[in-house]
């Protein structure tokens, strides 16, 4: 498995191998936050869980201090985004390869997305306590 992030100096992807569990994914996603507040006030890090390079079958979150976008695909192009407070207004630019402003009604406080990151590192499936919606 690969952790994929933009580094927010350089805006290179970086990928490296992620064996680990939730808590050195928070530390990685906690960190990103700091460097992102420093380099690049006005976005926030978009990251990805990926089986592999070669397979399409990933679990991608935008981090902000409020909370956590996820989009999960499943290998076959189909994907599936957290649904948030659907009162919620604004935007959030989040920066995978390119800035992509997210709405904020897509995100989830981040207790809840971690839960749902916790099932799909345990077997890549999606979290039923979390609302889903098809993309496309």
């Amino acid at each position: 498995m690969n952790l994929v992030w933009t580094d927010a100096k350089t805006r290179i992807e970086q990928r490296a191998p992620f064996t680990g569990g939730i808590v050195e994914l928070v530390a990685k996603v906690d960190e990103q936050l700091r460097i992102y507040a420093q380099e690049a006030p006005d976005r926030y890090p978009g990251m990805a869980l990926e089986i592999s390079e070669e397979a399409s079958e990933s679990l991608a979150f935008g981090v902000t201090p409020d909370g956590w976008s996820l989009v999960l695909w499943d290998g076959d192009d189909a994907s599936w985004r957290t649904a948030g407070d659907e009162e919620a207004t604004g935007s959030y630019a989040v920066v995978w390869s390119v800035p992509d402003d997210l709405p904020a009604s897509w995100f989830v406080p981040r207790e809840a997305a971690l839960g749902a990151v916790e099932c799909w590192l345990r077997d890549q499936s999606m979290d039923t306590a979390l609302e889903w919606v098809a993309n496309g």
